[in-house]
């Protein structure tokens, strides 16, 4: 199936053309992006034309699995266990001293959970992820959970 779409103000985040009238989509892919005049030559008999009306037309994403929820809280509430360039975590060692910091930093009581996200341990120095004795040199007093930057997977103490 192709559907084009007309006389929009299409933002197309490329250089070369920012702005476009209209777009052709042929079995769910972009075709073409430009002047009307040039998408309605894509028109065949089973080609549905629908009239942007002088509206505005956005690229938009379609993302089955994601964790935008657990980002936002990282930059929020939880410690940011990220390597470079989203963090600044190379090593084990970095991460404890990053809990140690946060926990001193934001006056954690003790018996309270601390949360980090975003450890990777394919950009580890260790090439590991860390272990509960590692997370027991943050504190024994404190819970310790740290995420992997997936979400699915964590180490806790």
């Amino acid at each position: 199936m192709r559907t084009i779409y007309i006389n929009g103000n299409v933002i197309t985040v490329d250089e070369g053309m920012p702005i476009a009238e209209a777009v052709v989509v042929n079995k769910g892919k972009i075709a073409f992006v430009g002047s009307t005049e040039d998408a309605l030559k894509y028109k065949g008999i089973f080609t549905k034309v629908l009239n942007l009306e002088g509206k505005t037309m956005l690229p938009g994403m379609i993302d089955g699995h994601s964790h935008f929820f657990y980002n936002s809280l990282v930059e929020s509430f939880m410690v940011n266990l990220g390597a470079p360039p989203l963090g600044d975590i190379t090593s084990i060692e970095d991460i404890i001293v990053k809990f140690k910091r946060f926990i001193t930093d934001n006056n954690i009581k003790p018996g309270s959970t601390v949360i980090g996200m975003g450890v990777d341990e394919s950009l580890l120095k260790e090439g590991r992820l860390p272990t509960r004795a590692d997370l027991d040199r943050v504190s024994t007093e404190n819970g310790i959970y740290a995420v992997h930057e997936t979400g699915s997977v964590g180490v806790v103490t």
